[in-house]
């Protein structure tokens, strides 16, 4: 799986981890999910909450959501291999 994120500096770190994940920078446009974390000006933290299309979102027991994932310009390439997943 191909990730990529903002800050972009940061997702490569996490990714090294996992052999199953490659980074790719953001404009390339070629990720299957995007990882974004709530972090800078106000406006791209209500932006990132607010999306409806997230994957999956880590948050805060009392719901404050600190990184969120969505799908990716490249998304549809996994949606064979999430189908089998499924059964």
């Amino acid at each position: 799986m191909v990730v990529s994120g903002n800050p972009w500096q940061l997702i490569p770190l996490d990714s090294d981890r996992y052999k199953e994940l490659a980074f790719t920078l953001p404009w390339w446009g070629t990720e299957h999910v995007t990882i974004r974390l709530n972090r800078g000006p106000i406006e791209g933290m209500r932006e990132l909450v607010s999306r409806t299309d997230a994957l999956y979102q880590v948050k805060t027991p009392d719901g404050v959501v600190l990184c969120a994932v969505f799908p990716g310009p490249a998304f549809g390439q996994l949606r064979p291999n999430l189908a089998r997943a499924d059964r």
